[in-house]
């Protein structure tokens, strides 16, 4: 149970910051960028066929070469594609553009009356809207009173539209007044003249093919020879939009590009908006924005991915596999016409994952720090740093190594302890045992094991040493230096010096698990370790504080003032070659 406190308690926090990301909105902007993608995805997956198909007529820049009147004194040449229409039968059309508020009957005498009685005409053949702006104060710019009364009511709607946090154009809303009341716009008008309710929400790109447009001139030029009737599979029985399409003007960036003429520019015309949004209204609806709290409840089920015990494998698959169960489920949500916004829950799930991570680390390190506090008196620091990062290779097989083997052994020590108390023996022995591990720590080598007053040391495993002979024969140096020292301190106390002997050899050997698969240590077997065990006894009958082998004196040479001894018999073993070494001689040399 108290193990399953500190997990609940993290699961408390993780669920605490994705409410609080969640109520700050701060992700709006990443959900935003996953929508523009779900949009392109599904449309790749399918294309919904329209059920009332919306067709463009645009003003482009040949338009305007060919008509060089300002656009405000076009009137003669809106009736005539008005009439030009009526004789189409369009379901309904919509001007994407702002007539005038004023007259230029002075300049074109008769161009008002002209329009308006195309209009009035229109209207008797399919449902007209115009579009209008908004002034400086941000309500609705009025147009020609003339005009106004030809149309009748609800026969006007604004041309803007709602922009996102990105400033990009993605969903259809009328609520555009600054106080959050409904304004129509042209979309919405001419949903309603067809008989629906626009509604609001996000636009559906994955309605309808690609659109293309037909040239206002090209469509008038027709009119005028008399063939209009060649543009009646293109227009009749649609809602026909005329808007302009300039290439730096009235634009919007969508999140998907329809326009068949200008593919991979995302900045389209705004009259593309118009038409999408119809054919979303008119067809499947308006995809819905999900209840807000949907999105939260996801992303607390994917933080509940913080219980998972943590390995980086399984880690990496769990964030992998739960990316693409939410998109592929935010997929399946849009296609059915609802929007669940997916970057809490994605990050919920990384974020899950990547604190479980720092979690484990951190309980990781704690437990080694541990382990290592633990064990440090009882091995080496190089032992004890291999053993916790799983260093310690060769299992009860072992590795081979290239070692110096330190046999150390205090001398007339039994008759020591006949004269002392016991508590003053320990404190005499680990007295000299801290000089002893210092200076075997302090040239690299490893302290093996303790054995009453005395001890084995391991130079070149399991940290391999560039010459283990030399580090040896420096670690002894230091090892009389040190004892000098305390020795000097015992006289004082009036405690009888300490003495001692050292053996050494270097070989290859064996290193690893030395034991029982159920307790066992680490240790180290080899010819080698067995000479210096004697030679560190034969130390004593030949008067040397220090006795080493013929290979520790070549791997030396000259540096450290070693003594031929000559061929000496040592106990189950044959003859070998040994050397001498006294501290005041090599305090000489060296």
């Amino acid at each position: 149970m108290n193990s399953r406190r500190p997990l609940l308690v993290g699961y408390v926090i993780l669920a605490m910051m994705l409410s609080l990301l969640w109520i700050a909105q701060s992700l709006h902007r990443v959900d935003l960028w996953l929508l523009d993608h779900e949009l392109r995805w599904l449309r790749e997956w399918r294309v919904t066929p329209p059920t009332q198909e919306v067709a463009l007529i645009g003003i482009d820049e040949a338009t305007v070469r060919q008509f060089p009147e300002p656009l405000a004194m076009w009137h003669p040449h809106l009736a005539d594609l008005l009439r030009a229409l009526a004789a189409l039968q369009p379901a309904a059309v919509g001007l994407d553009f702002v007539l005038p508020e004023r007259s230029y009957d002075s300049l074109a005498p008769g161009a008002d009356r002209e329009l308006i009685r195309a209009i009035l005409e229109a209207k008797s053949h399919y449902p007209l809207v115009l579009g209008v702006t908004v002034d400086s104060n941000r309500h609705a710019r009025p147009l020609l009173p003339a005009i106004e009364a030809a149309l009748g009511a609800d026969r006007t709607g604004l041309i803007l539209w709602p922009l996102d946090a990105d400033n990009r154009v993605r969903r259809f809303d009328e609520r555009l007044a600054e106080d959050g009341t409904t304004v129509p716009t042209l979309s919405g008008q001419l949903a309603r003249a067809l008989g629906r309710d626009p509604g609001r929400g996000i636009v559906d790109y994955s309605v309808g093919p690609p659109l293309e447009y037909i040239p206002m001139h090209t469509l008038l030029d027709s009119w005028h020879a008399g063939d209009v009737d060649a543009f009646a599979m293109t227009l009749s029985g649609k809602v026909v939009l005329v808007g302009p399409l300039f290439d730096f003007e009235d634009r919007g960036v969508q999140p998907v590009n329809l326009a068949s003429w200008e593919p991979g520019r995302h900045e389209q015309p705004s009259v593309l908006l118009h038409a999408q949004a119809l054919r979303s209204i008119l067809g499947p609806g308006l995809i819905r924005e999900a209840p807000p709290p949907l999105s939260l409840a996801l992303a607390a089920i994917m933080a509940l991915s913080w219980f998972v015990s943590f390995q980086p494998v399984r880690g990496a698959v769990l964030v992998a596999a739960s990316t693409v169960l939410l998109l592929v489920l935010g997929l399946v949500f849009l296609d059915h016409g609802v929007h669940v916004e997916l970057a809490l829950p994605l990050f919920a799930v990384a974020a899950a994952t990547g604190s479980r991570a720092g979690y484990h680390g951190a309980l990781t390190l704690a437990e080694r720090r541990r382990l290592q506090a633990a064990v440090a008196g009882y091995v080496s620091p190089q032992v004890s740093a291999d053993l916790l990062a799983g260093k310690l290779d060769g299992g009860f097989e072992g590795r081979q190594y290239y070692v110096c083997v330190m046999f150390v052994d205090m001398r007339n020590f039994t008759p020591r302890v006949e004269r002392s108390q016991p508590e003053q023996v320990i404190r005499l022995i680990n007295e000299c045992f801290e000089e002893m591990v210092a200076a075997v720590h302090g040239a690299g080598g490893t302290v093996m094991q303790f054995m009453g007053d005395g001890m084995m040391a391991l130079f070149g495993a399991p940290n391999a040493l560039t010459d283990p002979s030399r580090a040896a024969l420096a670690a002894t140096r230091e090892i009389f230096v040190r004892m000098e020292q305390i020795n000097l301190s015992l006289i004082k106390r009036g405690v009888e010096p300490v003495r001692f002997g050292v053996g050494l050899n270097a070989g290859d050997v064996l290193v690893g698990h030395v034991g029982a698969r159920s307790r066992f240590g680490y240790g180290v077997v080899g010819d080698c370790v067995n000479v210096a065990a004697r030679l560190e006894g034969l130390a004593k009958e030949l008067g040397y504080p220090m006795v080493c082998g013929e290979s520790v004196a070549k791997d030396a040479h000259a540096e450290f003032g070693l003594t031929p001894i000559g061929q000496r018999a040592i106990k189950g073993h044959s003859p070998v070659m040994v050397y001498g070494w006294r501290p005041k001689q090599a305090q000489k040399e060296v």
